[in-house]
């Protein structure tokens, strides 16, 4: 456990809300701020004093633990684990879209806390430098040979082919690439990698993400989908897009 964990909890539910505070508290986490809607919880979040956020998703105003869970991806960049009244297909699928680090049912115990809390950070540790390290990481090195890349992680080679990545999304300088068969994880910014692949067949759809492009099934409003997976899409990048495939 990491005592020294800071936690924004946004609940709206004044009895939920207190347990939940209850629950931090005794298992040794510091609770950074607590919010009852979106306007609150990004007062605390600009504080740059939070290491994990929990977020109900239903809140009672317009901006709810969606829109919230947007801005964490998009500008924060830490963990956050969905609370929710509801476990109805549509509902997770939804949240799902945003890469929470674990999704729990109301009500909930204080180990299911424990047990996320733990998990998400664990997990996000694989993506995220020490904080106590230096600022600048050594990147693992990157060597393209006609339609292959062979990445070079501690001793050992891994061939990639180009045209079988479906896409990639960076996570401050770490990169998770997304393969027909499986992920690879590389210490890279999204930028440098994205120079190293046929600018004609992968194009940047939003601040995190990079798709090639012969895997779109289909364009949203706000979103893309590769094969099963749905990307997020900014309204510049999907004017980008559009022209780059021609479609008016």
């Amino acid at each position: 456990m990491d005592n020294n964990l800071r936690i924004l909890i946004v609940e709206d539910e004044f009895i939920t809300l207190d347990l939940l505070k209850d629950y931090v508290i005794e298992l040794g986490y510091h609770v950074s701020g607590d919010a009852i809607n979106a306007e609150e919880a990004i007062s605390v979040l600009e504080k740059n004093e939070t290491d994990l956020v929990l977020l109900d998703i239903n809140l009672s105003k317009e901006k709810d633990g969606i829109w919230i869970a947007e801005q964490i991806n998009t500008k924060y960049k830490i963990p956050f684990i969905f609370i929710s009244a509801y476990s109805d297909a549509e509902t997770i699928k939804k949240a799902a879209f945003w890469h929470p680090s674990a999704y729990l049912v109301k009500p909930v115990k204080k180990i299911d806390i424990y047990t996320a809390i733990e998990v998400a950070i664990k997990n996000y540790t694989k993506y995220v430098p020490n904080k106590n390290s230096e600022n600048r990481i050594e990147e693992d090195e990157l060597m393209p040979i006609e339609n292959h890349l062979f990445i070079k992680i501690n001793s050992n080679y891994k061939k990639i082919i180009i045209s079988e990545i479906l896409y990639f999304e960076s996570f401050k300088n770490y990169i998770e690439i997304q393969l027909q068969n499986e992920k690879i994880i590389v210490r890279h910014t999204l930028q440098k990698f994205l120079e190293l692949l046929p600018q004609n067949n992968f194009i940047q759809v939003h601040r995190s993400f990079v798709v090639n492009k012969k895997y779109i099934s289909e364009i949203k409003t706000n979103s893309i989908i590769i094969l099963e997976t749905e990307i997020p899409i900014s309204k510049k990048n999907k004017e980008n897009l559009l022209n780059s495939l021609k479609i008016k």
